[in-house]
Protein backbone atom coordinates (compact mmCIF):
# COMPACT_ATOMS: atom_id res chain seq x y z
CA UNK A 1 0.00 0.00 0.00
CA UNK A 2 1.37 3.27 -1.00
CA UNK A 3 1.80 6.30 1.65
CA UNK A 4 0.64 9.30 0.43
CA UNK A 5 3.47 11.82 1.97
CA UNK A 6 1.72 14.99 1.34
CA UNK A 7 -1.14 14.33 3.41
CA UNK A 8 -1.23 16.35 6.25
CA UNK A 9 0.02 15.54 9.69
CA UNK A 10 -1.57 16.56 13.23
CA UNK A 11 1.40 17.49 15.07
CA UNK A 12 1.57 16.77 18.67
CA UNK A 13 1.68 19.94 20.58
CA UNK A 14 4.29 20.05 23.79
CA UNK A 15 2.24 19.60 27.25
CA UNK A 16 5.69 20.06 29.69
CA UNK A 17 5.11 23.73 28.96
CA UNK A 18 1.57 23.97 29.75
CA UNK A 19 1.53 21.70 32.79
CA UNK A 20 4.29 23.66 34.22
CA UNK A 21 2.72 26.96 34.27
CA UNK A 22 -1.31 25.13 34.84
CA UNK A 23 0.94 23.97 38.04
CA UNK A 24 2.49 27.72 38.85
CA UNK A 25 -1.49 28.64 38.53
CA UNK A 26 -2.91 26.25 40.35
CA UNK A 27 -0.18 26.69 43.45
CA UNK A 28 -0.61 30.29 43.94
CA UNK A 29 -4.78 30.02 43.78
CA UNK A 30 -4.48 27.14 46.14
CA UNK A 31 -2.44 29.35 48.69
CA UNK A 32 -4.82 32.22 48.09
CA UNK A 33 -7.84 29.66 48.12
CA UNK A 34 -6.30 27.84 51.04
CA UNK A 35 -6.54 31.20 53.22
CA UNK A 36 -10.20 31.99 52.05
CA UNK A 37 -11.42 28.56 53.43
CA UNK A 38 -9.46 28.53 56.50
CA UNK A 39 -10.04 31.93 57.89
CA UNK A 40 -13.64 31.51 57.46
CA UNK A 41 -13.52 28.17 58.60
CA UNK A 42 -11.77 29.35 62.36
CA UNK A 43 -14.08 31.94 63.08
CA UNK A 44 -17.21 30.25 61.50
CA UNK A 45 -18.42 28.61 64.94
CA UNK A 46 -17.60 31.79 67.13
CA UNK A 47 -19.87 33.57 65.17
CA UNK A 48 -22.53 31.31 64.61
CA UNK A 49 -22.62 30.80 68.44
CA UNK A 50 -22.82 35.22 68.48
CA UNK A 51 -25.94 34.78 65.91
CA UNK A 52 -27.90 32.06 66.77
CA UNK A 53 -26.55 30.70 70.24
CA UNK A 54 -23.99 27.94 71.10
CA UNK A 55 -26.76 25.22 70.77
CA UNK A 56 -26.31 25.64 66.79
CA UNK A 57 -22.86 26.74 66.40
CA UNK A 58 -21.56 23.52 64.79
CA UNK A 59 -24.01 23.44 62.48
CA UNK A 60 -22.42 26.43 60.80
CA UNK A 61 -19.45 24.21 60.44
CA UNK A 62 -21.00 21.50 59.30
CA UNK A 63 -23.64 23.37 56.54
CA UNK A 64 -19.87 24.51 54.81
CA UNK A 65 -18.84 20.71 54.68
CA UNK A 66 -22.51 20.14 52.99
CA UNK A 67 -22.02 22.68 50.79
CA UNK A 68 -18.74 21.89 49.16
CA UNK A 69 -19.98 17.84 48.85
CA UNK A 70 -23.09 19.02 46.85
CA UNK A 71 -21.70 21.80 44.63
CA UNK A 72 -19.28 19.33 43.74
CA UNK A 73 -22.22 17.65 41.51
CA UNK A 74 -22.46 20.34 39.31
CA UNK A 75 -18.91 21.64 38.86
CA UNK A 76 -17.38 18.41 38.19
CA UNK A 77 -20.81 17.87 35.53
CA UNK A 78 -19.73 21.10 34.07
CA UNK A 79 -16.24 20.37 34.30
CA UNK A 80 -17.10 16.91 31.99
CA UNK A 81 -18.23 19.32 29.25
CA UNK A 82 -16.90 22.37 29.12
CA UNK A 83 -13.47 21.78 31.00
CA UNK A 84 -11.72 22.56 34.31
CA UNK A 85 -11.53 26.45 34.41
CA UNK A 86 -15.47 27.19 34.06
CA UNK A 87 -16.07 24.25 36.99
CA UNK A 88 -13.16 25.57 39.01
CA UNK A 89 -14.39 29.91 38.61
CA UNK A 90 -18.40 28.87 39.21
CA UNK A 91 -16.83 27.05 42.82
CA UNK A 92 -15.09 30.02 43.66
CA UNK A 93 -17.65 32.42 42.52
CA UNK A 94 -20.21 30.63 45.03
CA UNK A 95 -17.83 30.36 47.47
CA UNK A 96 -17.60 33.92 47.74
CA UNK A 97 -21.19 34.41 47.38
CA UNK A 98 -21.43 32.54 50.35
CA UNK A 99 -18.57 34.38 52.06
CA UNK A 100 -20.68 37.87 51.52
CA UNK A 101 -24.00 36.38 52.89
CA UNK A 102 -22.49 35.47 55.98
CA UNK A 103 -20.98 39.01 56.28
CA UNK A 104 -24.60 40.27 55.91
CA UNK A 105 -26.12 37.28 58.37
CA UNK A 106 -23.37 39.03 60.67
CA UNK A 107 -24.68 42.53 60.21
CA UNK A 108 -28.43 41.40 60.40
CA UNK A 109 -28.42 38.63 62.62
CA UNK A 110 -30.54 36.30 60.81
CA UNK A 111 -30.30 33.04 61.26
CA UNK A 112 -31.06 31.72 58.33
CA UNK A 113 -29.04 34.03 55.82
CA UNK A 114 -25.69 32.77 58.00
CA UNK A 115 -26.70 28.82 57.41
CA UNK A 116 -27.27 29.54 53.42
CA UNK A 117 -24.23 31.42 53.67
CA UNK A 118 -22.28 28.89 55.03
CA UNK A 119 -23.57 26.58 52.42
CA UNK A 120 -22.86 28.42 49.88
CA UNK A 121 -19.35 29.05 51.37
CA UNK A 122 -18.44 25.25 51.01
CA UNK A 123 -17.92 26.29 47.01
CA UNK A 124 -14.66 27.58 48.55
CA UNK A 125 -13.18 24.12 49.46
CA UNK A 126 -14.97 22.27 46.26
CA UNK A 127 -12.72 24.53 44.63
CA UNK A 128 -9.98 23.45 46.56
CA UNK A 129 -10.41 19.88 45.80
CA UNK A 130 -11.45 19.81 42.67
CA UNK A 131 -7.84 21.61 41.71
CA UNK A 132 -6.17 18.34 42.45
CA UNK A 133 -7.60 16.95 39.34
CA UNK A 134 -6.90 19.58 37.13
CA UNK A 135 -3.23 19.32 38.51
CA UNK A 136 -2.86 15.79 36.87
CA UNK A 137 -5.07 15.94 33.38
CA UNK A 138 -1.80 16.43 31.62
CA UNK A 139 0.58 15.08 33.96
CA UNK A 140 3.52 12.12 32.65
CA UNK A 141 2.06 9.06 34.65
CA UNK A 142 5.36 9.02 36.59
CA UNK A 143 4.99 12.06 38.17
CA UNK A 144 0.98 12.56 38.70
CA UNK A 145 1.15 11.69 42.68
CA UNK A 146 4.26 14.42 43.00
CA UNK A 147 2.68 16.92 41.25
CA UNK A 148 -1.12 16.67 43.01
CA UNK A 149 0.78 16.24 46.30
CA UNK A 150 2.39 19.69 45.35
CA UNK A 151 -1.14 21.04 45.11
CA UNK A 152 -2.03 19.52 47.94
CA UNK A 153 0.93 20.86 49.96
CA UNK A 154 -0.09 24.53 48.88
CA UNK A 155 -3.58 24.33 50.02
CA UNK A 156 -1.87 23.59 53.36
CA UNK A 157 -0.03 26.88 53.27
CA UNK A 158 -2.89 28.70 52.73
CA UNK A 159 -4.56 26.44 55.61
CA UNK A 160 -1.79 27.06 57.72
CA UNK A 161 -0.98 31.22 57.31
CA UNK A 162 -4.95 31.56 57.41
CA UNK A 163 -5.45 31.85 61.13
CA UNK A 164 -2.79 34.45 61.71
CA UNK A 165 -4.71 36.83 59.30
CA UNK A 166 -8.21 36.04 61.24
CA UNK A 167 -7.87 38.53 64.07
CA UNK A 168 -6.20 41.15 61.45
CA UNK A 169 -9.14 41.13 59.66
CA UNK A 170 -11.14 41.52 62.11
CA UNK A 171 -9.48 44.55 63.26
CA UNK A 172 -9.51 46.53 59.64
CA UNK A 173 -12.83 45.53 59.21
CA UNK A 174 -14.08 46.32 62.46
CA UNK A 175 -13.10 49.52 61.53
CA UNK A 176 -15.19 49.68 58.56
CA UNK A 177 -18.45 49.26 60.46
CA UNK A 178 -18.54 45.56 60.49
CA UNK A 179 -19.93 43.45 63.01
CA UNK A 180 -17.40 41.53 65.48
CA UNK A 181 -16.60 38.30 63.92
CA UNK A 182 -17.65 39.06 59.92
CA UNK A 183 -14.62 40.61 58.78
CA UNK A 184 -13.00 37.18 57.79
CA UNK A 185 -15.19 36.22 56.02
CA UNK A 186 -15.51 39.32 53.42
CA UNK A 187 -11.76 38.30 53.42
CA UNK A 188 -12.57 35.13 52.24
CA UNK A 189 -14.94 36.42 49.62
CA UNK A 190 -12.41 38.58 48.31
CA UNK A 191 -10.00 35.88 48.18
CA UNK A 192 -12.38 33.75 46.21
CA UNK A 193 -12.79 36.30 43.47
CA UNK A 194 -9.14 36.74 43.33
CA UNK A 195 -8.48 33.07 42.74
CA UNK A 196 -11.16 32.31 40.36
CA UNK A 197 -10.06 35.59 38.78
CA UNK A 198 -6.63 34.34 37.60
CA UNK A 199 -7.90 31.44 36.85
CA UNK A 200 -10.60 32.98 35.04
CA UNK A 201 -7.86 34.77 32.94
CA UNK A 202 -4.76 33.16 33.17
CA UNK A 203 -6.31 28.80 33.35
CA UNK A 204 -5.65 28.65 28.89
CA UNK A 205 -5.56 26.33 26.83
CA UNK A 206 -7.78 24.13 29.91
CA UNK A 207 -6.21 21.12 30.57
CA UNK A 208 -8.89 19.01 30.65
CA UNK A 209 -10.02 19.64 26.97
CA UNK A 210 -5.97 19.32 26.52
CA UNK A 211 -5.80 16.19 27.81
CA UNK A 212 -9.03 15.05 25.53
CA UNK A 213 -7.88 16.30 22.38
CA UNK A 214 -4.42 14.49 22.81
CA UNK A 215 -6.40 10.97 23.69
CA UNK A 216 -8.29 11.70 20.61
CA UNK A 217 -5.16 12.77 18.17
CA UNK A 218 -3.78 9.50 19.64
CA UNK A 219 -6.63 7.34 19.14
Amino acid sequence: MATDLTAPRTVRPDVAPIQRRTLRLLFTTQIVGGIGVTIGIAVGALLAARIAGTAVAGLAQSAGVVGAALLAIPVTRIMARHGRRPGLVLAYAVGAVGGVLVVLAAATRWVPLLFLGMLLFGGGTAANLQARYTAVDLAEPARRGRQLSLIVWATTIGAVAAPNFAALADRVTTGWGLPPLAGPFAFSAAAFVLAGGVLLGLLRPDPLLTARRLAAADA
